[in-house]
């Protein structure tokens, strides 16, 4: 006879005074009644006052986790319902962090992270800011093992670039989380250089 092993949970739901809405809906673990669990769902629930979704998170043993690939978190804007945040608990093929303007959809930010730590091998940069209208990059930072790293002859590790034109107004060199000081007789970049 095959034995059955059922899941145990504690759920635990908080509501919106005014309106008894649900405000909250968390799964833990029955077992230790203090780690976030679910399986095939998403273990943290938060909604807008009006019923809509404002963030799942998905969770097991008490760590991000979701088996399908899918982004483990996803908030949500309250009017269009589409996702404005994601964070994927683990990834290799793209940004574990994308946000996306509420207005246009379009990318605000990504990063990529490695074992919770911002990292991007490769000479790629781990962390990118878009400009909101236009969708170009305004701002970008290069990291390894959660320190701003760049080799000085790939350029900057820290680079800002002025929303209208694309041209870089600041730029710092880092190696190893160490700020040099290599900005005598460097001409800023072009667009489209870095």
């Amino acid at each position: 006879m095959d034995e059955v092993t059922k899941e145990v949970s504690i759920v635990v739901v908080t509501r919106f005074q005014e309106t008894g809405q649900v405000k909250t809906e968390e799964w833990f673990d029955g077992k230790t009644g203090c780690d976030y669990h679910r399986v095939g769902a998403p273990a943290v629930l938060w909604y807008y006052p009006d019923g809509s979704l404002l963030q799942e998170m998905w969770y097991q043993n008490g760590a991000h986790y979701r088996p399908d690939g899918m982004p483990s978190t996803v908030r949500y804007n309250q009017k269009t319902r589409l996702p404005i945040g994601v964070h994927f608990h683990e990834r290799s093929d793209g940004p574990t962090d994308i946000f996306y303007s509420a207005t246009t959809g379009l990318v605000l930010s990504e990063s990529w992270s490695l074992n919770g730590s911002r990292h991007r091998a490769g000479g790629l940069p781990a962390h990118r800011e878009f400009d909101e209208k236009t969708g170009d990059c305004t701002f970008e930072q290069y990291f390894e093992n959660s320190k701003l790293h760049r080799a000085p002859s790939s350029g900057p590790a820290w680079i800002e670039r002025d929303p209208n034109t694309g041209h870089v107004t600041e730029f710092e060199y880092y190696e190893k989380g160490e700020l040099l000081d290599i900005q005598s007789g460097f001409s800023p970049p072009e667009p489209g250089q870095l």
